[in-house]
């Protein structure tokens, strides 16, 4: 697939905001697609993949969002995963190993990173637009091959929902541990005799905080 001509397909449908946020979508996504898949996705596909993602992230009240739909790509029934929520570490290996338990293998696991702003119902002000405003938020789209019932697509909501909600919480209590710690090293600055201990507590806040914003690793499950 040409992204230019994909370009001009959305520049032809749409003007303005709306036309500059697909097109920054459209160029996200698919350069995270697999090659074989993006050379054989027609135009149309592709922008119906940055359009769904813009009307995903249009709007979100809450700090987790999480959808699963069926729908036909490529030719082919496919199961579309969507998530976004303020970025964190774990959440793309958290993601894939729960997927792998569930035995769904995606064609697709696209993660990018966008800034945005929103107001307080949770709608959209800013999209990549350099705004102070702005903050990073993940955003998922795996798509998986075949279609799931009812059932297992409200299962699928709640216990990968829950799975991302605990990182969240661990996540966000490490960054704050590691905010307290260093302003405990400033505290302690004045105590000549304690430079080692405050060294030693700084080290392993920072090399601990890079440990987990690197996004390499994947939390566990809870324990049955």
């Amino acid at each position: 697939m040409n992204y230019q001509t994909l370009k001009d397909l959305i520049d032809q449908r749409t003007a303005g905001d709306k036309s500059r946020r697909l097109q920054v979508l459209a160029e996200r996504l698919l350069s995270r697609l697999p090659p074989a898949m993006a050379a054989q996705l027609p135009p149309e596909e592709a922008l119906q993949m940055a359009v769904m993602a813009d009307e995903f992230l249009a709007l979100r009240r809450e700090r987790l969002k999480l959808s699963v739909h069926s729908q036909t790509l490529g030719g082919e029934p496919v199961t579309v995963l969507q998530i976004t929520l303020p970025d964190c570490a774990f959440i793309i290996d958290s993601i894939r190993e729960y997927l792998h338990q569930r035995e769904l293998i995606p064609a697709a696991l696209l993660h990018p990173i966008f800034s945005v702003a929103r107001d307080a119902g949770g709608g959209v002000t800013s999209f990549e637009a350099g705004s102070a405003r702005e903050r990073q938020e993940s955003y998922t789209q795996a798509i998986i091959p075949g279609e799931l019932d009812e059932t297992q697509r409200q299962s699928l909501i709640a216990e990968l929902g829950q799975r991302l909600s605990e990182v969240q919480a661990a996540t966000s209590e490490f960054e704050a541990m590691s905010e307290r710690a260093l302003e405990v090293c400033e505290e302690m600055a004045p105590a000549r005799e304690l430079v080692e201990v405050r060294d030693l507590l700084r080290w392993r806040a920072v090399a601990g905080c890079s440990w987990v914003m690197s996004d390499t690793h994947s939390i566990p499950p809870a324990q049955a």
